[in-house]
């Protein structure tokens, strides 16, 4: 079983052994994924804040861009319309690069909560510490397998204790 999810900043992809979190959904970077660790979350977190930064960073920029060319009287529609726009669209590219990236081992996966458009997916961390996730925005179909994985593996250590 190979399947791929969107959510809101990234992919959900999933195989035989292993929930993957992804960037892109493509299988080609899931070999240098690992378990999800401290260092692997301040990993990500730096990320997340440098493409945040980034984006407030050109915001501002553009912002100024614009108030500029109206103080001089310059009323370009091109400039007043197209900056936020072009902002929008850069926001819209670089999300899926602000989300995780790791691997968890699907008798790791504890449990899978719906709430609106949120699913909460909680599971062992690489260290042992239970941890929670948020997908947001998650495909109707990958809500379905999270729940099928988590039953199944409910179902797996209720047998076996």
């Amino acid at each position: 079983m190979k399947a791929c999810y969107k959510y809101e900043f990234g992919y959900l992809n999933v195989d035989d052994q292993f929930v993957y979190f992804t960037n892109t959904g493509n299988w080609t970077e899931i070999p240098k994924l690992t378990e999800k660790i401290q260092q692997s979350h301040a990993r990500d977190m730096r990320r997340y804040f440098k493409h945040t930064i980034y984006l407030v960073f050109i915001s501002v920029l553009a912002a100024a861009f614009v108030i500029y060319n109206v103080l001089w009287g310059i009323y370009n529609m091109v400039v007043i319309v197209g900056l936020p726009v072009l902002i929008y669209y850069l926001y819209q590219y670089l999300k899926n690069e602000m989300g995780p990236a790791f691997a968890i081992p699907h008798d790791k996966l504890v449990s899978v909560e719906h709430a609106g458009k949120s699913t909460i997916v909680t599971y062992i961390d690489g260290e042992g510490d239970e941890v929670n996730d948020k997908l947001v925005k998650l495909e109707e179909e990958g809500k379905e397998t999270l729940n099928k994985l988590a039953q199944e593996n409910h179902t797996a250590k209720s047998k076996a204790g």
